[in-house]
């Protein structure tokens, strides 16, 4: 159970350079007193390889279900859900998401790289997906009550229980249903609100915690039934990217069971490629564009999605400079920055599997991380924190 005064994370714009170093100065003080800092020699034993699966769903029928909705109800759903519809035709490079696995730290919770460091920011996974910045910080609370069916009963009423209950299975000893049930029963309700939630939550289980072939989790089924009712979904997408690192770092193979799209945007949008690459070099819309959707300019780009190859991605990892860093994503703008949790210096990040306690951006790795900050960069500094 989370305390209700936790409930909500904190969110502070940050709009100069002394603010900035005020913001470290308090961290920093934090760190010292709770006893946090970290020794000069920290040394973590990792596997030498790390292997991610990723589990590709068929997404055929949902595209098309996607496509016959009319221009304004693709208008009210992206107001609803973000542009979450776009994310079923996005392409990645495995071999991008496989390289760059094997340069996360599982305890510092970033992408560690030669003289700097990166991590996702709540902000620019909210940015990225389109999601209207009144959405909150909402967390998501488990509920060990609500069950598979009382949670489809939630925005499906009108199913008999019996129905529902015939079309649930067990599957790798979770409990499920089937996608193409979903789908069948969107078909059939696609001028009303329930029609549209059907198609979120299908997206959701198959493309952003997709955790069993052809069906959608339980897990996933709940948490949508938060997300209808304020839950910010970022908080819990960040969580399950997060653990899926860590669990195949440590494990030294594993399933990503969050949404390797996103991922693959974000790390994108902050590198420069070499011309040999045949990567294209996007040209985003202004993050102030009100009707930009950074996720349909993305897949708007054609690439080969098997080139480069792993080894390629392992040697221009490995050789990463701040020259090839974009620091700031040319998607995101400058907005209110999420640094604390109350007067505590992390953030609770609360997924459908478990949970993290993130010191984020502002938080031990305001210090420690020369990352995307609005325009603010930071330098490691483990040293000084003792």
């Amino acid at each position: 159970m989370v305390d209700t005064h936790a409930s909500e994370v904190v969110a502070q714009l940050i709009p100069n350079e002394d603010s900035w170093k005020n913001v470290s100065q308090w961290s920093e003080h934090f760190q010292l007193e709770s006893g946090l800092s970290w020794p000069k020699k920290l040394e973590v034993p990792l596997p030498k390889t790390c292997q991610l699966e990723f589990i590709n769903n068929n997404l055929e029928e949902l595209k098309s279900l996607w496509e016959s909705l009319m221009p304004e109800q693709r208008a009210e759903f992206t107001k609803a859900y973000g542009s979450i519809g776009d994310l079923l035709y996005t392409t990645i490079n495995t071999s991008t998401l496989q390289a760059l696995s094997h340069f996360w730290d599982p305890v510092l919770k970033y992408f560690t790289f030669n003289t700097f460091d990166l991590t996702p920011t709540i902000e620019e996974y909210q940015a990225l997906i389109s999601l209207p910045v009144d959405r909150g910080n909402k967390l998501y609370i488990y509920d060990r009550k609500l069950t598979l069916q009382r949670s489809l009963s939630k925005f499906m009423g009108d199913i008999h229980a019996s129905e529902l209950k015939k079309h649930m299975k067990t599957k790798e000893g979770r409990n499920c249903i089937p996608i193409n049930y979903l789908i069948n029963l969107a078909r059939g309700c696609l001028l009303g609100k329930k029609g549209l939630s059907l198609i979120a939550l299908c997206i959701y289980g198959t493309v952003i915690f997709p955790r069993i072939k052809g069906y959608v989790e339980e897990e996933v089924v709940k948490i949508f039934v938060g997300i209808e009712r304020g839950v910010n979904p970022v908080i819990p997408i960040m969580a399950e990217t997060f653990r899926s690192l860590n669990h195949c770092q440590i494990q030294g193979k594993g399933k990503f069971f969050s949404c390797a799209p996103m991922l693959f945007i974000w790390i994108s949008s902050h590198l420069r490629y070499p011309n040999n690459f045949g990567y294209p070099q996007i040209k985003f819309s202004s993050p102030w564009n009100k009707t930009r959707n950074t996720i349909r300019e993305f897949n708007s780009a054609h690439w080969d999605p098997k080139d480069p190859e792993f080894g390629v991605w392992m040697q221009f990892f490995s050789h990463l400079t701040t020259i090839e860093a974009i620091w700031r994503a040319p998607w995101m703008p400058t907005s209110p920055l999420t640094y604390r949790c109350g007067k505590l210096a992390f953030i609770s990040l609360l997924g459908l599997w478990g949970g993290h306690c993130l010191f984020s951006s502002f938080g031990i790795t305001s210090i420690m991380v020369k990352t995307i900050c609005a325009s603010c960069m930071w330098v490691r500094r483990l040293g000084i924190l003792i």
